[in-house]
C-alpha cells in the first residue's frame, strides 16, 4: 500500500488540513500541541470505524472518537488517499470483485453459479478492475445523525468518479456514479455486477444471458463505467452467503473464504461486504504506533496467543515474539529478522524465555524477551526503556515490506545514536510518517530527506502545512549543509527564533533575558523561542530562507555594518523578499535602524560602527557598559566568545537597553 494524502476538516485540531505524501520517509516536526498526533489519529480513526463496523470489538475507540470534532464541532471528515500496489492486496479485491460476479442474483442454479465462477476466473483479471486499486476512502461523523458514522470508497476510471458507500446509508455495497454527499441515498435503479459489466439488460432471460457471458472476451470493469447508460445504475458489489448447498462452492468464493479464514461449511450463512476486504487490507497495511507506551505484558493465554495482535502500544511485543518463534517457517524467518533489527538498533542479543502458567480460569504462558549479557539473560523490564522501545520498533520493522509505517515519536526512550541508527533503519521502508520532537530523527543528507520534512505552522484555524518547495541542486546543497547540526535541525520545533550574528550574543541574551517578568512578558526559553548565532553576516539569507520556507517567525539581532544598504545582510533579505518599501534616501544610521527594524532586524549599535574601530559590534557595546567587567570576561573566558558574554551578563544587571531590545522583539513576534 502507498499512502497518498491524508485529508481532514474539523477533526480533533485540524481545520481544513491536506497533508501529501510521498514514498520514503516523512517527518512531522512542529512545536507542542500543533497537532502532529492528530494527523497519525487519523489513520487510527479510519481504522477504527472500519474494524468497528466489520465486527471487531472497538466500541470503547469508536465511542471516544464522537468526541473528536474541533472546538466542539458535531460533525468532521477524515479521508486517506490510497494505492493499493502489493500483490495480496490486489488478489484479495480480484478474488471479492470475482465472487461478486459469480454469486449474483442472476445465478438462479448450481451449474450456472458454477459456469459464471469459471468465466469470471478467466477473463475477469486485475488489469480490468484496475480503478478500484486506488482511491480515496473517506470517513464522515455527524452527531445529528441516527446512525452517525458514514464511510465510502472514492475511485476514478478516466476522470469520472465512482463511490461505494459501505457505512451509514441505506444503499451500502453498490458503486454509485459520482461523488455522493455524505448520509445521501442514490435513487438510480439497481443492477448486479454480471448484468453490469457485459452490459445485459436485466429483462435480458436466462438463456441469453448466459449465450452472452460465453461470447464475452473479457469482463472489463473499467470498460464499463466508460458508457454513459452506466452513469444512472447503481451496481450490486457483495457476496452473499450461499442460500443452497452448492457444489462444488464457487472457485472464486473459496478463495476468498480462505483469505478471510471462513470454514466450508461457515458459507451458507457467512456473507462477503467490500467492508469486510477493506478493513483486512487497511489492518493489514498500515503499522501504528501510539506516542505513549505500556509495559510489556507477560501473561497470555492460548487463545489470545492464537489470535491476532494489536501492536500500537506496545503492550503485546512479548506475544508477537512468541508467535513468530514457534510459527510457521516465514514466522521463524520474520522473528531472525527482529533478532537482526534489535542487535543493530542496540549492539544487544536478543531472548526469549516462556513458561507455562495460569491466570485465574485461563492457562497459558508468562512470556519474558530478554537481552543476553555475558551468557545470562537479563528481563527486557531490567534493561532500560530505551532497550524495550527498541524491541517493539524492531518487531514492527521486521513485517513492514509494502506496508505503510506511522509511528508516533518513536524517540521517545531513544538515545540520540539509537534514534539515528532508527531512521538509517527507515530509510529502507517503502514508507513510513514519523511524527517526532527529536531534531535527530529529522534526516538531513541528502536532497530526498528535505523533500520528506513537514513541518505544522500553528495557526488560528489549525495547524498549516510547511515544506521545502522549488529548491535547487545549490539550495540542497546549502541546506544540507545547515542543517547538519542538531541545533539547527531543532529549530523546526521552535514557535519563533531569534538570530544573532555571533555567539558572543547568545551567551549573553539568555542570560539578561531568562526572567522578564518584570517586563510583563515571557521570557524567550518559556516561550520556546532559541536564541541562535548564524556564525556572520553572510550567513543570514540562508537562515532566513530554511525559516520562511518552514513558517517559522524569526527576529534579527545584527551589528551596525549589517545595516548599511549595500551589507550581505541587506542583500540577504531583499533576495528573500523582507525589504520594506521606501528605502532612506541617505546614510543616517537611525533611518536605516528603523528601516531595517520593520522586516524584524534589530540591534544594539548607535552607528554603522564600520570605519576601522568595530563601534557597531556587539562586543563594543558590553564594553561600553563596563569595561573593566568585559575585560575580567575576555580573561576568564580566553577565545570563547559565548562563555564572555554569558560570564558579562551574570556579573552585570540588565540594561535598560536590553529591556527595550526585547519589547521590541515581543512587539514583533505579536508575544
Amino acid at each position: 500500500m502507498r499512502l497518498q494524502c491524508v485529508i481532514a476538516k474539523d477533526f480533533l485540531s485540524l481545520g481544513d488540513f491536506e497533508l501529501t505524501l510521498w514514498g520514503g520517509v516523512t517527518v512531522l516536526t512542529g512545536p507542542n500541541g500543533v497537532g502532529k498526533t492528530n494527523v497519525g489519529r487519523c489513520v487510527d480513526l479510519v481504522r477504527t470505524v472500519l474494524a468497528a463496523h466489520a465486527g471487531k470489538r472497538l466500541n470503547d475507540r469508536l465511542e471516544l472518537y464522537k468526541a473528536a470534532g474541533r472546538n466542539g464541532h458535531k460533525a468532521f471528515e477524515v479521508s486517506l488517499g490510497l494505492v493499493f500496489d502489493q500483490d495480496w492486496e490486489k488478489s484479495l479485491l480480484l478474488d471479492f470483485m470475482r465472487a461478486a460476479f459469480a454469486c449474483n442474483d442472476s445465478a438462479a442454479s448450481d451449474e450456472w453459479a458454477g459456469e459464471l465462477d469459471i468465466e469470471a476466473i478467466e477473463k475477469m483479471s486485475h488489469e480490468s478492475i484496475s480503478p478500484l486499486y486506488s482511491g480515496r476512502l473517506r470517513v464522515c461523523f455527524d452527531a445529528s445523525m441516527l446512525s452517525p458514522w458514514w464511510v465510502v470508497w472514492e475511485f476514478e476510471n478516466e476522470g469520472d468518479t465512482w463511490t461505494v458507500p459501505i457505512v451509514g446509508t441505506g444503499r451500502t455495497d453498490f458503486i454509485h456514479p459520482g461523488v455522493m454527499t455524505p448520509f445521501s441515498i442514490s435513487q438510480h435503479p439497481q443492477n448486479d455486477l454480471a448484468r453490469f459489466v457485459l452490459n445485459i439488460s436485466r429483462q435480458a432471460d436466462i438463456e441469453e444471458f448466459r449465450a452472452l457471458v460465453r461470447l464475452a472476451r473479457d469482463f472489463d470493469l473499467a470498460g464499463a463505467f466508460k458508457r454513459e447508460s452506466s452513469k444512472t445504475q447503481l451496481v450490486k458489489l457483495a457476496v452473499p452467503a450461499l442460500t443452497r448447498q452448492s457444489n462444488p462452492i464457487p472457485a472464486s468464493l473459496q478463495l476468498l473464504a480462505n483469505a478471510f479464514g471462513v470454514e466450508h461449511h461457515e458459507l451458507y450463512r457467512q456473507a462477503f461486504s467490500f467492508l469486510q476486504v477493506l478493513d483486512r487490507i487497511i489492518e493489514r497495511s498500515f503499522v501504528l504506533t501510539e506516542n505513549r507506551r505500556i509495559p510489556p505484558r507477560r501473561f497470555f493465554s492460548h487463545s489470545r496467543l492464537a489470535a491476532s495482535l494489536d501492536m500500537q502500544d506496545g503492550g503485546n511485543v512479548a506475544a508477537r515474539l512468541f508467535q513468530l518463534k514457534n510459527g510457521a517457517i516465514d514466522d521463524r524467518k520474520l522473528y531472525s529478522r527482529v533478532e537482526e533489527r534489535f542487535s543493530f538498533l542496540t549492539g544487544r542479543v536478543l531472548g526469549l524465555r516462556a513458561v507455562p502458567a495460569r491466570s485465574g480460569d485461563f492457562e497459558g504462558f508468562n512470556i519474558e524477551p530478554t537481552v543476553v549479557v555475558d551468557g545470562r539473560e537479563v528481563p527486557l523490564e531490567f534493561s532500560g526503556a530505551g532497550v524495550a522501545e527498541a524491541l517493539v520498533l524492531s518487531t514492527l520493522l521486521a513485517d513492514s515490506d509494502g506496508r505503510v509505517l506511522v509511528f508516533d515519536e518513536p524517540a521517545v526512550n531513544l538515545e540520540p545514536t539509537m534514534q539515528r541508527r532508527l531512521m538509517s533503519a527507515l530509510r529502507a521502508i517503502s514508507q513510513c510518517l514519523v511524527i517526532t520532537h527529536s531534531p535527530d530523527m529529522v534526516p538531513c543528507s541528502v536532497p530526498e530527506d528535505i523533500n520528506g520534512i513537514v513541518r505544522l505552522k500553528p495557526e488560528v484555524d489549525g495547524p498549516e502545512i510547511k515544506r521545502a518547495s522549488s529548491l535547487t541542486t545549490a539550495d540542497y546543497s546549502r541546506w544540507i549543509q545547515l542543517l547538519e547540526p542538531t541545533h539547527v535541525r531543532a529549530l523546526l520545533f521552535a514557535a519563533r527564533v531569534i538570530l544573532c550574528e555571533g555567539t558572543t550574543e547568545t551567551g549573553a541574551l539568555p542570560q539578561w533575558w531568562h526572567n522578564t517578568l518584570d517586563l510583563g512578558l515571557v521570557d524567550p526559553e518559556a516561550a520556546n523561542i532559541p536564541i541562535v548565532s548564524v556564525d556572520g553576516d553572510s550567513r543570514f539569507g540562508v537562515y532566513v530562507e530554511f525559516l520562511d520556507s518552514f513558517g517559522v517567525p524569526w527576529a534579527i539581532i545584527a551589528d551596525g555594518p549589517a545595516l548599511r544598504r549595500g551589507s550581505k545582510l541587506a542583500q540577504q533579505l531583499r533576495q528573500n523578499g523582507h525589504a520594506p518599501p521606501s528605502e532612506p534616501d541617505g546614510e543616517d544610521f537611525a533611518d536605516w535602524r528603523e528601516y531595517w527594524q520593520q522586516a524584524g532586524a534589530f540591534t544594539l549599535a548607535e552607528s554603522f560602527g564600520d570605519d576601522g574601530g568595530k563601534q557597531g559590534e556587539f562586543e563594543a557595546y558590553l564594553e561600553r557598559l563596563d569595561s573593566d567587567l568585559y575585560e575580567r570576561a575576555s580573561t576568564q573566558s580566553g577565545k570563547s566568545k559565548p562563555r564572555r558574554g554569558s560570564f558579562f551578563a551574570a556579573n552585570h544587571p540588565r540594561p535598560k537597553e536590553i529591556s527595550d531590545l526585547y519589547r521590541k522583539i515581543a512587539v514583533h513576534f505579536n508575544l
